[in-house]
């Protein structure tokens, strides 16, 4: 490629790292938006900056916990099996619109159905190692963990302790009904709005896991993350994607049916399915068939557990079309593979 061909190139690489700085900022300029995105920041407390962490160790282990937030796969790869981080879901470090994680510490302890359990903070990063970032979490009690409660608590040093609710953190799933999705609709919106960033394949970008992190296939997040339930990928997506005008959508200005299509459509693609052996929320099981023991799962589970096979959902032929559909999505790609194979 010669130096005029490299230069439509450099151009793209420098407006994917310009507005993967920019990011929401873009946001707010936008008149059209139906679901406000920088607004809902508007009562949460000022978060500290980085440079004014305290001195000495408690500083180092802030900074820390900051850098394993960020770049969660590169800085602690014997505990992550994709190439996601936290920061691919909880936006600015956790400070930004979406999952916003300022003041998380006061909602915990806290009952998880999931688990069947009460729970506290360390819990709920164990099940995001193990599932959205398709890994082996690290001990509870492990330097990593105690690094990123510190950075965790230090952004949020400013929220008062008896805080009753974080009102800059609105609920993420969809609600009530859910439309029959149009996955040829979902294609043509991710082929429009989405593959720019994370891929015409879904792979992710290779800017990192911030910029258009991967959407399906094996760096991307297992079906036991919460972001393999239609319901909560498709309130992600009508929340706060896409970051930046992208194929005639602004952000915040998909219908509730665009974002049921696009959801549905990168759920429908493969992806782990299975826990990593010393994933420590999966409760010793090679799947996730454990979880919600108390039959308390949402309508749209990703798959199939326990308390669904005992009553014999998974040979319902009227079964809603979002329960269990990213694990009959991967079945049902795994048989067409096996039948094109057999077929050869």
């Amino acid at each position: 490629m010669g130096k005029l061909g490299k230069i439509p190139l450099y151009l793209g690489i420098a407006l994917v790292l310009i507005f993967g700085y920019v990011g929401w900022k873009a946001i707010a300029e936008n008149p059209h938006q139906t679901v406000p995105v920088l607004s809902q920041l508007d009562t949460m407390p000022k978060v500290p900056s980085l440079k004014d962490v305290p001195p000495g160790e408690k500083g180092e282990s802030i900074k820390r916990g900051y850098e394993y937030f960020v770049n969660t796969a590169v800085a602690l790869p014997e505990h992550v099996g994709n190439k996601l981080s936290c920061a691919s879901c909880h936006a600015d470090g956790g400070t930004g619109p979406s999952l916003n994680l300022v003041g998380i510490q006061t909602v915990f302890p806290q009952y998880n159905s999931r688990s069947g359990t009460d729970i506290v903070l360390e819990d709920r990063i164990q099940q995001c190692f193990d599932r959205s970032m398709s890994g082996a979490s690290p001990a509870k009690d492990s330097q990593i963990m105690k690094d990123m409660v510190a950075y965790l608590e230090y952004i949020s040093e400013n929220v008062p302790k008896d805080l009753e609710k974080r009102t800059w953190v609105p609920k993420l799933a969809l609600g009530g009904p859910l439309p029959t999705p149009n996955l040829a609709n979902g294609e043509k919106l991710f082929s429009q709005s989405c593959a720019a960033c994370h891929g015409v394949n879904g792979e992710g970008s290779q800017y990192g896991p911030t910029v258009g992190p991967a959407l399906w296939g094996p760096d991307s997040f297992n079906i036991g993350a919460g972001m393999a339930r239609v319901r909560t990928a498709a309130g992600y997506i009508q929340k706060y994607m896409p970051k930046m005008t992208m194929g005639y959508r602004a952000p915040g200005t998909l219908s509730t049916q665009e974002a049921v299509d696009l959801a549905a459509y990168i759920l429908s693609h493969p992806r782990p399915d299975r826990p990593q052996p010393n994933a420590a929320t999966a409760n010793g099981e090679d799947s996730w068939v454990n979880d919600y023991p108390k039959g308390e799962q949402p309508d749209d589970i990703a798959y199939f557990n326990k308390a669904l096979l005992e009553i014999g959902a998974d040979k319902d032929p009227n079964l809603p079309w979002y329960t269990a559909y990213a694990q009959r999505a991967i079945e049902a790609y795994k048989a067409k593979e096996a039948k094109e194979a057999a077929n050869k």
